[in-house]
């Protein structure tokens, strides 16, 4: 594990552990402008976008977006020189030039030139003091453009009442190994911090168990498992750091309005499509105790017991509604006062593939996802598994909810199961509910599956070591997971990372056919599997 220096660390901000997080699939401002255009607003054009991500680390998120929109503008900013310096030399070896890196703060406003047609802050408003946070907003004011959207993920109440006892579980241990080290006359190191914070997390769930009081078993245990599947840095980051600060997405709202920011949507689609699954009678209750949509929000955090919100927002100059959230989007519906036809310009995918055999569209059917076959999902819906099933054929490109909607009803019609004049309603509530359960891709904008946007290169000419980011020249401690087409994290492993720094890359689209009739069998699933995750052109 590794740890940074932290002597040049601003006040307010705790942190000694290297940040290796991977890719988030929301942050990516194709993803961000689809939900702004869902929410009624007309964000900039990504291909030529200028980006800049707070807090960027090692560049895990950055980079890839940098890769995917190629005449764009990057900017990553990051406190600490000894990410800054691994993030450049990453983005450096995977050939990516259009992105750069500079050791800043959130508060260091002065030093960042120009205005920002995306901006994101991802895993980081949370974490940082108050003064911080202050400085976060303040930014997003002033150095959004014209038609910007920023981008702000932030742990959210009630969800986080509940692992607040675990984070304060373990922040109470760890004030006591490190009084237990100064006895000692040693300096607390971080490995140990952690490895004795996850021995103390694996007794109180273990011996819970066996005491009559239920309050805490399910709670802790529950934490306890999903914390043995995520990094060092993850435990740190949201357990044992001092600053880490939920909010109630009312209060949320209040303080960025504090700052002359509007609320557009959630970038999550299980936040953003929630409403489309629940009943009418549900959401007559809610509307019934609150009396505005920001209630409604709050009411739906609380039915749900939510513990994180990606919120996009955008200048409060910007919206002419009254409220601060956006109309639901019923998908093909035309809505008053709007010529566009969103519905041409809105690109969806899965990475799911069916893998039972399926003889008729209302039978069951399994779908297995083609980044580590493990995950899998159940569809029992006609219309599901009609979109499931078109769409798997389609990865890893994608295809438009308009193109999506024409195929799909020719295909019920042929089969004989499009019903009665009921299709457009039951379309849009199979494909929210499908979005919304993570069995298809977010919806993205204006993106047909190519990793360029330059009008002169063909899908031929396109290079095929186009592996995004980290395949061509990275060390191997940097290769564990490498992001796809769709800026999704996809693991590799070590036998399939050797082929492809070491076949894949240089080689042309015909030599790879030509190499595939006689290559050995791992080459074969190597570069077969990559093909599928849309790592190659």
């Amino acid at each position: 594990m590794s740890t940074i220096n932290t002597e040049r660390a601003p006040k307010g901000i705790e942190w000694t552990v290297k940040y290796d997080a991977v890719c988030s699939l929301y942050t990516h401002p194709r993803q961000l402008a689809a939900s702004a255009l869902l929410a009624g607003f007309q964000p900039e054009p990504t291909e030529t976008s200028r980006i800049l991500e707070l807090g960027c680390a090692i560049g895990g998120n950055l980079t890839p977006i940098a890769a995917s929109l190629p005449q764009s503008t990057c900017l990553g900013i990051d406190p600490f020189t000894e990410q800054i310096q691994l993030a450049r030399l990453r983005s450096r070896d995977a050939g990516i030039n259009n992105v750069t890196y500079l050791p800043l703060g959130v508060s260091d406003i002065d030093q960042i030139e120009g205005e920002f047609d995306y901006i994101i802050a991802h895993g980081l408003f949370s974490w940082i003091s108050d003064q911080h946070r202050e400085d976060t907003l303040k930014l997003c004011r002033d150095k959004l453009s014209p038609r910007g959207i920023a981008y702000i993920s932030y742990n959210t109440y009630p969800g986080w009442h509940q692992r607040d006892l675990v984070r304060h579980l373990l922040r109470w241990q760890k004030k006591h190994y490190e009084r237990r080290a100064d006895q000692r006359g040693v300096t607390p190191q971080d490995t140990e911090m952690i490895k004795e914070a996850r021995l103390a997390l694996k007794f109180f769930a273990q011996y819970t168990q066996s005491i009559t009081n239920k309050g805490n078993q399910e709670l802790i245990s529950t934490i306890e498992n999903d914390l043995r599947k995520f990094p060092d840095w993850y435990l740190v980051h949201e357990y044992l750091l001092e600053h880490n600060h939920p909010y109630y997405f009312e209060d949320f709202i209040e303080e960025i309005n504090h700052h002359q920011l509007t609320y557009l949507s959630d970038a999550s689609s299980n936040a953003q499509l929630a409403s489309r699954l629940l009943s009418p009678q549900m959401l007559r209750e809610i509307d019934f105790m609150c009396d505005d949509a920001v209630g409604r929000e709050q009411g739906l955090d609380f039915l749900l017991n939510r513990s994180m919100r990606r919120a996009i927002i955008t200048k409060t100059e910007n919206i002419s509604r009254a409220d601060m959230s956006p109309p639901i989007y019923l998908w093909g519906e035309e809505r008053v006062g709007e010529s566009r036809d969103l519905d041409a310009e809105i690109f969806v995918t899965t990475h799911l593939t069916l893998v039972t055999e399926l003889k008729d569209l209302s039978g069951p059917a399994t779908y297995h996802s083609q980044h580590d076959n493990k995950t899998s999902f159940t569809v029992n819906s006609v219309i599901e598994n009609a979109l499931m099933i078109l769409l798997s054929t389609v990865w890893p490109k994608v295809i438009s909810i308009k193109e999506l909607r024409a195929q799909i009803q020719a295909l019920l019609s042929e089969f004989n199961h499009l019903g009665t004049g009921a299709f457009p309603q039951l379309f849009s509530v199979a494909l929210s509910t499908l979005i919304s359960k993570g069995m298809i891709y977010h919806p993205t904008w204006g993106y047909r599956g190519h990793l360029t946007e330059r009008a002169n290169e063909t899908e031929d000419s396109i290079p095929p070591q186009k592996l995004v980011p980290w395949l061509k020249g990275a060390e191997a401690e940097m290769m564990s997971m490498v992001t796809n087409a769709h800026h999704y994290p996809v693991s590799i492993d070590s036998e399939e990372l050797a082929v492809m720094k070491e076949t894949l890359s240089g080689t042309t689209k015909r030599e790879q056919e030509t190499q595939m009739s006689s290559s050995d069998p791992l080459f074969v699933k190597t570069y077969t599997r990559a093909k599928a995750l849309g790592l190659l052109d």
